[in-house]
């Protein structure tokens, strides 16, 4: 895990945030699982990039994409989302993109972050337990059983 690079996404991330949003474990672990077409996504994509709500990551070592995150701004905390590459699954990259991108968007805003994850989705559920944080509840979304949890921004340094 040598060389880890997080930045911000650019256009040049495009193919890579596309081709891991239609992997089919990323999608069986979203709260919508349809495929998304290219187009779809290229004006999401754009959308996302030149939105001052939100944040794009990219965790990269000097040949790889592994994985990316996402920070979308409400209205005084901001949603959390992660995927990861397949082959880099389960080997700690997502303790990795998790921990470099909270702090680089704590850099920008001072806002608390929450994160949804599906009920039987344990491993997720388990990274962020793991990295600080709390659960608050169990909820709905798009009809679908899910958790929040949430990192308090004056807590960020607790245990990292």
């Amino acid at each position: 895990m040598q060389n880890l690079v997080l930045h911000e996404a650019n256009i040049d991330d495009c193919n890579n945030f596309f081709k891991l949003a239609n992997d089919l474990d990323v999608r069986n672990v979203s709260f919508n699982q349809e495929l998304i077409d290219y187009q779809t996504h290229i004006k999401w994509y754009h959308n996302k990039l030149n939105s001052t709500n939100d944040k794009l990551y990219t965790l990269r070592n000097e040949n790889s994409f592994i994985g990316q995150i996402r920070f979308e701004i409400k209205n005084n905390y901001a949603i959390i989302s992660i995927a990861i590459e397949k082959k880099f699954r389960g080997l700690g990259y997502g303790s990795i993109i998790l921990n470099k991108g909270c702090n680089e968007f704590w850099n920008f805003f001072k806002f608390d972050i929450i994160a949804y994850v599906k009920f039987d989705n344990i491993s997720s559920y388990n990274l962020f337990i793991k990295n600080n944080f709390i659960f608050q509840k169990y909820l709905f979304i798009n009809k679908i059983k899910a958790i929040e949890l949430k990192l308090k921004y004056e807590e960020r340094y607790t245990n990292w």
